[in-house]
């Protein structure tokens, strides 16, 4: 996923927000119109001046509140990347503000012949137990805190096996809320462009 998409996907949920929004005023407007003009002509100016005050006071903190949900949900962001000893590496990174617990990581790259079947490719898929990362062995479930990341190995194999223009890869977290975080960036060296993300039932 490319940083326009990032964007594009960060803002839909606002922007359906002002949609709804506009929408609501509109329908408000449409049947309650002119006993709203009546309401407001009644007002003095210093009355008009608080109503106003009032309704962007109310607008600023729906949209604070709705920034510090988002601040406050829990994310992890993966990044696939090579390096420069020509390894391949899946980075799983508390990318949110809360701590959250991982207790699956997937990557597979998997072949998608032209009849529309997958075949072939390579994967790892750690849960529950000793797990060799990196920085050394560690134990999942491992809980993350704000930026504490795992980096994971990837098979040696694997920037042979995806020169195939055939081969698609796909990497997944999954927490300890059973939520799979299937958006993943590629970093630094990574020879791929991002495909369409397919789910796919860890084995």
């Amino acid at each position: 996923m490319n940083k326009f998409d990032e964007r594009l996907k960060a803002g839909l949920p606002i922007f359906a927000a002002i949609v709804a929004g506009v929408t609501i005023a509109a329908v408000i407007f449409l049947v309650f119109g002119d006993t709203l003009f009546k309401f407001l002509g009644s007002l003095e100016t210093k009355d008009k001046i608080t109503l106003t005050v009032a309704l962007w006071g109310a607008g600023l903190s729906s949209y604070l509140a709705y920034r510090q949900l988002g601040r406050d949900r829990k994310k992890l962001s993966i990044v696939l990347y090579r390096t420069r000893d020509g390894n391949g590496r899946m980075s799983v990174t508390n990318s949110g503000h809360r701590p959250i617990s991982v207790t699956d990581i997937y990557f597979r790259a998997q072949r998608k012949d032209k009849d529309g079947t997958w075949t072939g490719g390579v994967y790892r898929h750690e849960t529950a137990g000793m797990v060799t990362t990196e920085q050394g062995t560690i134990l999942l479930p491992k809980l993350l805190t704000d930026g504490e990341r795992i980096p994971l190995l990837l098979p040696d194999n694997v920037f042979e096996i995806i020169k195939d223009p055939l081969y698609q890869v796909f990497a997944w977290a999954k927490d300890g809320d059973h939520k799979d975080h299937t958006q993943y960036k590629l970093g630094d060296n990574w020879p791929q462009k991002p495909r369409k993300k397919l789910k796919i039932v860890m084995e």
